[in-house]
This record gives structure tokens, sequence and C-alpha cells, in this order.
């Protein structure tokens, strides 16, 4: 069957991070936690800060290998109580939500390829989602640097973890992706950058999997259907693997 529906991992696949915004962030959220510690009473050394910091992003790593959710409320939650610091409900509310808003002043480059080849898969006819887990920045600030590249429009589905609870390779991400876009999985074929959630969960969907292997080169079973490192590398790809070519897993 033809290829009629892709959908793209965002981390490492559609975007990378760069360490300047990476850095610049950390700090933001940083201040923002101490400033509600310290309005809380609690003195806080800058290494502790730091150390507590390091410690939420750890959590969010376990959690997300034993494929749980841990977004800004969780990480909040964590790095307060690693300060000693009690805050009510609320407040803790508005702080997390003030630690996912500065995710917008990070600096996010487009991989190889994604500004040239989405709008040509789009004025294809292919119809284009995201499906992405997210830790302390959630979907709603990610598909802002899509809609500033002038991306967003051509995509439409949009299934973040952060929103359905759940995180790849959990089937109901591709399913209820693919349900969205009206596509069967034979039809569908997805891109990511990680065998063990993208992979994996395109896999066990049905669908075609192909993995993005510019920023991070993960080969860990299970193998993809193709590995590519620019996204014009999908175009040529499309009629190979919707007509039944190559529809073995590589590798």
């Amino acid at each position: 069957m033809p290829i009629r529906a892709i959908t793209f991992d965002f981390w490492n696949t559609l975007y990378r991070d760069t360490e300047k915004g990476l850095s610049r962030v950390t700090e933001l959220r940083m201040g923002v936690l101490r400033e509600v510690a310290e309005g809380s009473g609690a003195a806080v050394a800058e290494d502790k800060l730091a150390k507590a910091y390091r410690a939420g992003f750890e959590e969010y790593l376990s959690a997300w290998s034993e494929r749980r959710q841990f977004g800004a409320h969780e990480h909040t939650t964590h790095v307060l109580a690693a300060l000693g610091v009690e805050v009510g409900d609320g407040l803790l509310a508005r702080t997390a939500t003030r630690l996912e808003e500065l995710g917008s002043h990070a600096e996010l480059a487009l991989l190889p390829g994604a500004a040239e080849t989405i709008p040509e898969l789009s004025r294809r006819g292919i119809k284009l989602g995201v499906i992405s887990d997210t830790g302390v920045t959630p979907g709603r600030v990610l598909a802002g640097f899509l809609k500033l590249d002038g991306l967003h429009g051509h995509f439409s589905a949009f299934t973040f973890s952060d929103a359905t609870g759940y995180t790849k390779p959990d089937p109901r991400a591709f399913e209820r992706t693919l349900a969205e876009l009206d596509t069967l999985p034979s039809e569908a074929l997805h891109v990511g950058d990680l065998s063990r959630t993208d992979v994996a969960g395109a896999l066990e969907a049905g669908m075609v999997a192909v993995r993005m292997a510019y920023k991070h080169d993960d080969d860990d079973p299970p193998a993809p259907h193709a590995v590519i490192r620019d996204h014009r590398e999908l175009l040529p790809l499309l009629a190979v693997l919707g007509n039944g070519g190559g529809r073995r897993p590589s590798g």
C-alpha cells in the first residue's frame, strides 16, 4: 500500500537542542525554583540547588525508562522536596507552569532537510503528525517552535505524552495519532531516533519504521525498515517502502 501518512518524533528527529539554549533554560528554571524556595523561608545554597535540579532530571530519566510520564509538576515536586521545601498545591501548580513556559526560551535547530521536506510531503497530500514524549517542556510549547518555523500548519495530529499520560512505545500513542489522521497502520510510516521507543512502538502498531540517525545513532534492536540522516532521504524512500519493497526491517 502507498504511504498515506507520516508521523515524526520531535526531539532529535525534527529538532535538536543546543548547549547554549539548554544552559539558558536550566538557569532560568533554577532561578524560579530558588525564588519559590526562598519565598518559603528556605536558604538555598547554589550547589544544593544544582544538585537537587540534577536529581530531578535523573528521576525523569528513570521514569521515562519505566514508561512513566514525568513532567514539570513531578520535576518541581522532586526538586522542592530535595530542598526541604513544602508549598501548597496552588503554588506548586503555578511554579510548574512557569517552568513549562520557560521552555520557549530554548534554542532549537531543525534537523537537516526538515524545513524542505515537511512542506513537500504536505504538498504531495501525505498526512503528517507528531508523536513525542515530553519532559518539563510540554507539547503546547514544543508546538510553538513548529509555528515559528512555519511548519505547524502542515501537521494534522499532535500526540504529546504530557497530554495523553502515556509514553512511547505504548501502542496507544500510535493508534491515537493514526485515528486522528484516519489512516491504517499499513499505510503509515513513523520517523524517530530511538529504537526502544520509536522503532519498537511503530513496529508493534503495524507501521513502517524509519530511524533518524543524524543526532543520535541508536542501532539497538528492534531494527527499522530504513535509516536516514537527512529528512530529504524520505522522499525517494516513500516509493520503495510504500510499494512493499524493503518492508522487512533492515539489519
